[in-house]
């Protein structure tokens, strides 16, 4: 998001007490759900993580055009996943998969809970998603680099857009100045966007174990399968 030519340069004292008080309330806030946008050039993906700091967590991420995956993680640390028939023939496509392996594994796996090994590629890749502390700087670094941060407005909120430059892109903090809160952080660089906007602060997060009947294990499937769907993910 630009600043555009009516942006205004932010006071020093009122500047950091904002941003230090915003990025405290962040790494405070027993929960947050996080609205993510992600085009790499050759992939497009929007999704909703609901992520809770006692180890629940949501997910739910829609490719373009390639399907849709779920996973949850209990409190316990119990992980789960679940992909669409699209998600599914999109990876066996990738992957160069057969016919008659894409038509089993649709038929075996599609709308059903895999209950997997944080160690699988997938589960280890797309849980990272719900790490909270690495997604946004802590206070004591909020002024490094960024003197002066701009005020801009964005769906009617006023915001502090605190940003920098990062290798051959650029990396922003977006706060607003009610509250404050951390409203979103976007990078761009390499011709690859990102963008997650952060709401829902200490909303309960509640992941409970998929029913029985509806949930796989690994062991389930078989061994010349089992690679290949607890490699699919994010």
């Amino acid at each position: 998001m630009s600043a555009g030519p009516g942006a205004e340069r932010a006071g020093g004292e009122e500047r950091d007490t904002a941003v230090t008080a915003a990025l405290t309330a962040f790494h405070r806030a027993p929960s947050v759900t996080m609205d993510i946008t992600m085009d790499t050039g050759t992939h497009k993906l929007r999704g909703t993580v609901r992520a809770a700091r006692d180890g629940q967590c949501l997910i739910k991420i829609a490719y373009g055009g390639q399907g849709t995956l779920q996973m949850i993680r209990t409190r316990g640390g119990s992980a789960y996943m679940k992909m669409d028939e699209a998600q599914i023939r999109a990876a066996a496509r990738e992957r160069r998969r057969s016919p008659g392996e894409t038509e089993s594994d649709v038929a075996r796996v599609a709308d059903r809970w895999i209950v997997g090994k944080r160690s699988s590629p997938a589960f280890r890749k797309g849980l990272q998603l719900c790490g909270l502390s690495a997604t946004v700087p802590k206070p004591q670094d909020a002024a490094e680099g960024n003197p002066e941060p701009e005020r801009v407005t964005e769906g009617g909120r006023r915001l502090l857009a605190f940003t920098e430059r990062d290798g051959d892109g650029n990396f922003g903090i977006y706060i607003t100045e009610a509250g404050p809160v951390v409203y979103k952080v976007e990078g761009t660089g390499g011709g690859e966007f990102f963008s997650v906007v952060f709401s829902r602060y200490g909303q309960s997060v509640k992941a409970f174990h998929p029913p029985a009947g509806a949930v796989l294990t690994e062991d389930d499937l078989p061994a010349a399968d089992r690679q290949f769907i607890t490699g699919t993910g994010i």
